[in-house]
C-alpha cells in the first residue's frame, strides 16, 4: 500500500520533530555533564588564587613547549591569543619584572591590516604598540587562513628567568628517571 502525500508530509515532521528533540536532550545532557565537571574540578578555578610558585610551575611546562630553548632571552611565539595572554599573565605573576622590557615580534602576511594587528596585538598582550615590531613574511597565496591573526613573538631579557624557567620545565622532563 502506497503512502498519501499528506501521510508523508505527516511522516516527515515527526521524523523532524524527533531529530530536534535528540539534538536538544543531548545538548542538555552536555550541559549536564559540564556543569558536574566544572563544580567537582577545583584546578585553577580563580587565577587570582594561584600561588608565584604554582604560576611558575604552568609557566614553565607552556615555555617547555612553545619557548625558545637556546640563548638567554625568554622568547615564546604562539598565534593562539589565548595562550599569549596566558603566557603573560604566568610571567608577570611568577617574576618581578620590568614591563618596559617586554617586547614583541609580529609575524604577519602581505594580506594582513599592519594596524589593526597591532592594535589587536597589543591589546592582548598590554604591551605598547611601540614595543612590538612587525616582521611581514611573503605569503606564498597557497592558502590564507580565515581569522589568522599572525604569529606573535615575546620576548624578555633576563638570563636568571630564562635559567630558571628551563631548570623547572627540565625537572618535569626528569620526572620519571
Amino acid at each position: 500500500s502506497e503512502i498519501s502525500v499528506s501521510g508523508k508530509k505527516r511522516l516527515a515532521e515527526v521524523v523532524e520533530n524527533g531529530r530536534k528533540k535528540s539534538l536538544a536532550v543531548r545538548a542538555a545532557k552536555k550541559r549536564e555533564y559540564g556543569n558536574r565537571l566544572e563544580a567537582s574540578c577545583g584546578v585553577l578555578k580563580s587565577a587570582k588564587d594561584i600561588s608565584q610558585d604554582e604560576a611558575k610551575i604552568c609557566l614553565s611546562l607552556l615555555y617547555w613547549c612553545e619557548g625558545a630553548k637556546t640563548g638567554t632571552v625568554l622568547a615564546f611565539a604562539n598565534s593562539d591569543p589565548a595562550m599569549v595572554r596566558a603566557y603573560l599573565y604566568l610571567f608577570r605573576k611568577a617574576y618581578d619584572i620590568k614591563e618596559e622590557k617586554i617586547y614583541a615580534w609580529l609575524h604577519l602576511h602581505d594580506y594582513h591590516d599592519r594596524r589593526e594587528m597591532l592594535e589587536y596585538w597589543s591589546r592582548i598582550t598590554r604591551i605598547p604598540q611601540d614595543r612590538i615590531k612587525v616582521y611581514n613574511k611573503k605569503n606564498s597565496g597557497i592558502r590564507k587562513k580565515t581569522g589568522y591573526k599572525g604569529c606573535l613573538s615575546v620576548r624578555y631579557g633576563d638570563h636568571r628567568i630564562f635559567d630558571e624557567v628551563l631548570l623547572i620545565a627540565g625537572r618535569f622532563a626528569n620526572l620519571n628517571q
